[in-house]
């Protein structure tokens, strides 16, 4: 298994099996991008695992099996894993990006429309306040 951190991205390649995740050394990334090249084996605790990140998840290439796409957040081309990175936390602050996160995160775990759409407005009144100098309005 190969890995590598920058400070708001962990990717990991080389990989024989999903389960090696659970005790692998991949920091605290904003976003977990896993290199996928045909099937990877799953268990229960690995589906604790993803369920449960403080990240989103993506699997990049070329997954065979089917049900990786109720494990990741996001199933993704190779050519998409080099840009998905820029196009979620390009000039983004920490705290943008936690925001983002909050709101994947959220929906990840069944939150509905409605809530989804109701954190998104306040993580918007934060920013703003915070950009401005002021107190939020939520």
């Amino acid at each position: 298994m190969k890995i590598t951190k920058t400070d708001t991205v962990t990717e990991i390649s080389e990989i024989s099996g999903l389960s090696c995740l659970e005790g692998a050394d991949i920091g605290s990334p904003a976003l977990l991008i896993v290199h996928i090249s045909g099937t990877v084996g799953t268990d229960e605790s690995i589906r604790d695992f993803f369920l449960n990140a403080p990240f989103i998840t993506a699997a990049a290439g070329s997954p065979s099996d089917g049900s990786l796409s109720g494990l990741f957040d996001l199933v993704i081309t190779e050519e998409e894993a080099a840009e998905l990175p820029e196009k979620l936390y390009k000039d983004k602050s920490l705290r943008q990006i936690n925001e983002i996160n909050d709101i994947f995160i959220a929906a990840r775990k069944g939150a509905s429309q409605e809530e989804l759409l109701t954190m998104e407005s306040k993580a918007f009144y934060r920013l703003m306040a915070e950009k401005n100098g002021g107190g939020s309005n939520e």
